[in-house]
């Protein structure tokens, strides 16, 4: 090992900007920077040097995403700094889990040995519970023999709570609830732990907890708005990486470029010839481009879009972190006081034609309507809809007040208004105006049935409008 980084063929191991010996200049000088950080403890006083190995490393053997065959090299001698204990551990780490995220952007061959030799470094790795949960999660997703050990890791009793916000959403990813997982998240959901602990915990029982109205007013309130953004970045060896490295490297498509070849030799039949290959590549899961089809999207990304559609996913990306979450019912509440939006908010009116029907105050309808449905639905998603009216049920996390808000449709007598139960309900109105005011409008609609006319109203191109149709 001392002299092996010399030794190597470093001018024919190729990386995104060419060779890896530095000739192409000090970006690609792999073997200087593994040398840095072989001895980061004499370098802790040049930063600026490990940074630079770092830089190398992370931008020459993977680039957009696509590895390059010289970090299978790279690979060994990043798990050698580990075993070392080296001072930078945690980020040598991070960088060997996103080149085996990207390993299937690899000739198979490269990809195997990669995958073989964390598979044979698997006891090693699993050293790093505890200490470097992000990149231990992120390699039980792709090395599937270090799977039965992680999830059997988990399933113990020694297992930190900082632990979990990753190794919850490695479990969705894997579709694996070992034992005690479930209920430990049950503990953790009811905890004072981080909220992203909470918050992947919440998103775990989504998919593997009972389904029961309790459960999913638990989950609501350790999933605020902005708590899709905030697992995205958590976990973004996890999900990112997984997503791009379906895709093949440009340079392999190029010597396998069959349409390309197929059209030279039959100039005449380029038509007939690219339906025929488009075709056959289908059959093989590739799109006619050349690319592979996309993916699925990770579980992480399909469980934010099913949790704007079903009654237990009702978070959605925000501005500001909501002290609200959404309520079963507004049973027993009574009217607080009624709510205009600011007077400045454009509205239009769409003409449908002979079907179109206006009264006196429309404009005004469809202002206090989109304003409120544009913010509401950034915050909060979709409205309960009923007999001529939409409306949001929620609870004031801070003092535990019920409040409902939505607009009752009347003709020119429309209007919104919140009514709540509980204690101090102006201070939650009052939040709850503020919030409103302040989040970013989405563009939105909704279709309510009132008196015989069919009534669509929403926001969209920066204007709330009204489209109201007779029966």
């Amino acid at each position: 090992m001392e002299h092996s980084v010399a030794e190597l063929p470093w001018g024919a191991l190729r990386g995104a900007f060419g060779p890896s010996d530095g000739s192409a200049g000090p970006h690609t000088n792999v073997p200087s920077a593994l040398s840095v950080l072989r001895h980061a403890e004499l370098y802790s006083g040049a930063p600026e040097e490990i940074e630079a190995a770092f830089s190398v490393l992370e931008r020459h053997a993977l680039r957009h995403r696509l590895l390059y065959p010289v970090a299978v090299t790279i690979a060994p001698f990043l798990l050698d700094f580990m075993r070392r204990k080296s001072p930078q551990s945690e980020r040598i780490a991070e960088l060997l889990a996103e080149y085996v995220a990207a390993a299937e952007t690899l000739d198979a061959p490269l990809r195997d040995r990669l995958i073989d030799l964390v598979s044979d470094h698997a006891p090693e790795v699993m050293h790093w519970l505890g200490r470097f949960d992000r990149p231990l999660a992120a390699l039980a997703i792709y090395v599937s023999d270090l799977q039965p050990l992680y999830l059997g890791a988990l399933a113990g009793e020694a297992v930190p709570v900082s632990t979990w916000q990753y190794a919850f959403l490695a479990l969705l990813e894997l579709g694996a609830a070992p034992a005690r997982t479930v209920a430990i998240a049950n503990a953790l959901l009811d905890s004072d732990a981080e909220p992203l602990v909470r918050a992947s915990a919440a998103a775990f029982l989504v998919r593997f907890g009972d389904d029961t109205p309790s459960l999913n007013t638990r989950i609501d309130a350790a999933l605020p708005p902005a708590a899709p953004a905030a697992l995205a970045n958590l976990v973004a060896p996890l999900v990112t990486a997984r997503r791009a490295a379906r895709r093949r490297p440009t340079h392999a498509r190029r010597r396998g470029d069959v349409r390309g070849r197929e059209a030279r030799a039959h100039p005449r039949r380029r038509a007939s010839g690219h339906a025929a290959v488009a075709s056959r590549e289908r059959a093989q899961g590739r799109h006619p481009s050349g690319r592979h089809q996309c993916p699925r999207p990770s579980e992480a990304r399909r469980l934010h879009r099913a949790h704007r559609r079903g009654p237990r996913d009702r978070f959605r990306s925000a501005a500001i972190m909501s002290r609200f979450v959404v309520a079963p019912d507004a049973d027993g509440c009574v009217p607080v006081r009624a709510w205009n939006p600011p007077a400045d908010v454009a509205a239009e009116l769409v003409d449908d034609g002979a079907r179109f029907f206006a009264f006196d105050g429309a404009a005004r309808v469809a202002i206090i309507g989109g304003h409120l449905l544009a913010r509401a639905t950034a915050l909060f998603g979709k409205p309960t809809v009923d007999y001529c009216r939409f409306t949001y049920v929620l609870r004031d996390s801070v003092g535990g007040a019920i409040i409902s808000v939505g607009l009752h449709v009347d003709g020119p007598d429309s209007s919104v208004a919140f009514a709540g139960k509980g204690a101090d309900l102006d201070a939650s109105v009052d939040a709850l105006e503020a919030e409103l005011a302040s989040a970013k409008p989405a563009n939105c609609s909704v279709d309510i049935a009132c008196n015989g006319f069919d009534i669509k109203l929403g926001r969209r191109a920066g204007k709330a409008f009204l489209k109201i149709w007779v029966e």
